[in-house]
């Protein structure tokens, strides 16, 4: 059913502080920062070559990543996983037992077609993607949706 991981997005109080020790204890590179007003993030990509880390800081106090910060800390936030046919995992997932819920595909966000929620993945959150997504973004990153790996 999943294809692939495209990016992992892991929550941190300092995005760019954060790159810089990837970058430097790791070997990795990372695009400059970005600021993404829909969801309130600062957010900055590493590239680990077949897949993107997304590490992302709240500018707000009030939005979902400040949340997961206070109540768990820095780590893991988000798996996005990639699918030939988001329709038909979300029935299957569902099928299974799995609370799916439906993310549409809103202007200006990522193009994330559903939610795992992590009651079903034993805390931690999965974003399905639709292949077909992929390709059509493959031109570079969008807010919440690092390019796709060849």
């Amino acid at each position: 059913m999943f294809k692939s991981i495209r990016y992992v997005v892991i929550a941190v109080q300092d995005a760019v502080e954060t790159a810089a020790f990837y970058t430097k204890t790791y070997g990795l590179a990372a695009k400059p920062p970005d600021d993404i007003p829909a969801t309130s993030v600062r957010r900055v990509l590493v590239d680990v070559g077949n897949a993107w880390i997304e590490l992302v800081q709240p500018l707000r106090d009030d939005m979902p990543v400040a949340k997961f910060l206070r109540e768990r800390g820095e780590g893991l936030y988000m798996l996005a996983v990639e699918v030939d046919d988001p329709e038909k995992a979300i029935v299957e997932l569902r099928a299974r037992g799995a609370k799916v819920t439906d993310a549409g595909m809103p202007a200006g966000g990522p193009p994330i077609r559903a939610y795992i929620h992590p009651k079903s993945a034993h805390g931690v959150l999965i974003a399905i993607l639709s292949d077909a997504v992929a390709a059509a973004t493959a031109s570079g990153p969008s807010p919440g949706n690092p390019p796709p790996r060849s």
